[in-house]
């Protein structure tokens, strides 16, 4: 999956949508996060970091996994511009 960087020990908000996670699936799933870390874009607030193997775990769930099919089985949405 999309930003899985086997050095770092979690991921961040960001890297868990570029991974397919919606923000309501990041709550129910894993709710709080593990962690901080210092933005390294310099943001003014630190980043939210949940846990590699919590995340890879939540990930092999029924729930995740149900939710995936889910997705797949609605329309491709065509973009035209």
């Amino acid at each position: 999956m999309d930003g899985d960087d086997p050095t770092r020990p979690g991921y961040s908000i960001s890297v868990l949508r570029r991974r397919g996670w919606p923000e309501s699936l990041i709550q129910s799933l894993l709710g709080q996060p593990d962690f901080t870390a210092e933005n390294p874009h310099g943001g003014r607030f630190p980043m939210r970091m949940f846990a590699r193997p919590r995340v890879i775990q939540a990930e092999k769930s029924d729930a995740f996994l149900a939710w995936v099919e889910s997705r797949r089985a609605l329309p491709k949405v065509r973009r035209t511009g």
